[in-house]
């Protein structure tokens, strides 16, 4: 087939996939948003990875001019957007010269996981001077190609790649737990800071593969952008804490309470933990690593507030802060933290659900390394890296030390 279009969307650059196919700089979009994945972000089953490293989202419509004729049109998708861990995560449809292509699609249920590629093939395609391919609100795609076709090609649409079963794209392998294991029941409360690489259940994951002595439930309450003020005063937080029958509440503050610590987050901490501490709970401080632009310096200070707050209310802290500190000190190589520079990326992702783990474990050995639900595999040795500096700032907090290190029979 001649090609007439092969877009990579949501990119300015072209690019040369390893089969030596050319994809072009986006084009013929209407209003609408781009975002770039970190380069090593794996992309599974394909041979063209970058085009699924950019996103357009959003959009209305793309309309591409073209001969009368017919044509072939493939879209390809993937789901990269590191909050979406599991099926149901999107829902939208597509149209192309107003023949319905796709209609309440969910890209990670259509490719059966996180990164990997998902292509709709539609044949038959009769245009007079332009493709016009509609979206319904919820969009996002990564690429798209336009061949010429025979007149006689037949109206059809299909879905070219495979669905990996779930025991492909799961890193690692559950233990059935222990008869003595403890679950503890865990309420999380924050914003995208916690629910970016999907933290409560990633962390109960690797629970699940790295030891049989313990467990955990998670629970959330969690809403972007919003700091503990919103969560006291707007949510059902305090009610979630009075009859939930939790063992742990996580609080993590917002940004702008980290940034103003005595009037955002001191005050509102305080309160919390009254209430955590009145239905038998505990307080777990979830003291997260700010932004790509935070300092050494800053990062220490905050560390100092955590440590001082957790002195005066007998707060737990998971010290994630301390984490990053130590991960950019030594490897200002790796790249840490989102491309939109406020939310951690997969490896800063990796540090938080690490730190987690070598809280509640008290340093146990790690599962296979992986974030996102064990979706998204990490390099060995940079995972070593992560682990070793996860331990090393839980081991300077004393008051985190929840369990003695799990040993398995």
């Amino acid at each position: 087939m001649k090609k007439i279009y092969r877009i990579n969307c949501g990119s300015t650059e072209a690019y040369t996939d390893e089969n030596g196919n050319i994809w072009s700089a986006d084009q013929g979009f209407s209003e609408s948003k781009t975002v770039m994945r970190e380069k090593t972000l794996p992309i599974h089953n394909t041979t063209a990875p970058e085009v699924y490293l950019s996103e357009r989202y959003g959009m209305e419509r793309y309309t591409l001019p073209v001969e009368s004729g017919t044509y072939t049109i493939r879209l390809h998708f993937a789901e990269t957007f590191g909050c979406n861990y599991q099926p149901g995560s999107r829902s939208f449809g597509a149209t192309v010269n107003g023949k319905q292509i796709v209609e309440n699609f969910d890209p990670f249920t259509a490719s059966g996981g996180f990164a990997r590629p998902v292509i709709i093939e539609t044949t038959g395609c009769t245009a007079r001077d332009e493709i016009e391919i509609k979206f319904t609100k919820g969009s996002a795609i990564n690429g798209i190609e336009v061949f010429e076709a025979a007149d006689e090609t037949p109206e059809t649409v299909r879905q070219i790649t495979p669905v990996t079963p779930p025991e492909e794209t799961f890193i690692g392998k559950r233990q059935d737990a222990a008869p003595e294991a403890k679950t503890l029941k865990i309420l999380f409360i924050g914003n995208s800071m916690t629910f970016y690489w999907a933290i409560p259940e990633s962390l109960q994951a690797m629970l699940e593969i790295g030891t049989r002595n313990l467990r955990i439930e998670p629970h959330r309450s969690l809403h972007g952008g919003k700091g503990l003020a919103y969560h006291y005063n707007e949510t059902n937080a305090l009610d979630l804490i009075q009859h939930g029958g939790f063992d742990f509440v996580v609080l993590q503050p917002g940004s702008t309470d980290q940034l103003d610590p005595q009037e955002g987050m001191v005050g509102y901490m305080k309160k919390f933990d009254r209430a955590i501490k009145a239905s038998g709970a505990k307080t777990m401080l979830y003291a997260h690593p700010m932004f790509l632009k935070t300092t050494d310096g800053e990062r220490r200070k905050m560390m100092d507030v955590f440590i001082d707050l957790s002195e005066r209310i007998d707060l737990l802290i998971i010290p994630v802060c301390e984490t990053l500190r130590l991960c950019y000190a030594e490897r200002p190589d790796v790249i840490w933290h989102d491309a939109d520079t406020i939310h951690m990326g997969m490896h800063g992702g990796y540090a938080v659900a690490c730190t987690f783990y070598a809280a509640l474990t008290g340093g146990a050995d790690f599962p296979p390394p992986a974030v996102l639900v064990q979706q998204v595999e990490i390099d060995p040795d940079l995972a070593a890296f992560i682990q070793q500096k996860a331990r090393q700032a839980v081991e300077a907090q004393p008051a985190i030390h929840l369990f003695e290190k799990q040993k398995d029979d």
